[in-house]
């Protein structure tokens, strides 16, 4: 993949990572405040004991997707920057293997949870563009 190419996946990535990071910020509100309900639902007995598995297993997911999210932002600001000016991509590698790291966690939860991962697919693709995209830019810099 040339310089080129790898600049304009950073930029269109970068974009959507920023409208992305934006909506799992959303998404882990959302987490947090069904956490609550589920908390507030006053079980009894066994079932008291599979909603705070339920509820503990929510938090996890919404701790993930804030810092995702979050990530997800930084990532993007930085993508934009090293498109600007290459000798800047360090950080965007790193955040990218970061966030392959995240997915792949969230991935096993979904699984774990019985969701699947099919909703993870196009965050996987998108992770390892950027991914290979900063690689590029890295040894053409030389750092």
């Amino acid at each position: 993949m040339s310089v080129e190419a790898s600049n304009k996946i950073l930029k269109v990535f970068g974009i959507l990572d920023i409208i992305g990071g934006a909506f799992a910020l959303i998404g882990a509100i959302g987490l947090f405040g069904l956490t609550a309900m589920v908390g507030a639902a006053g079980a009894e007995g066994a079932e008291a004991i599979e909603a705070a598995g339920g509820a503990a297993l929510l938090v996890v997911l919404a701790i993930i997707a804030l810092v995702s999210g979050i990530l997800s932002i930084v990532e993007g600001i930085l993508s934009l920057r090293a498109v600007k000016d290459n000798t800047k991509i360090m950080p965007v590698w790193y955040l990218a293997i970061v966030a392959i790291v995240l997915t792949v966690i969230s991935v096993v939860i979904s699984i774990v949870s019985g969701n699947g991962f099919s909703s993870y697919i196009l965050t996987i693709v998108c992770n390892v563009l950027v991914f290979v995209a900063a690689n590029t830019i890295k040894k053409s810099v030389g750092k």
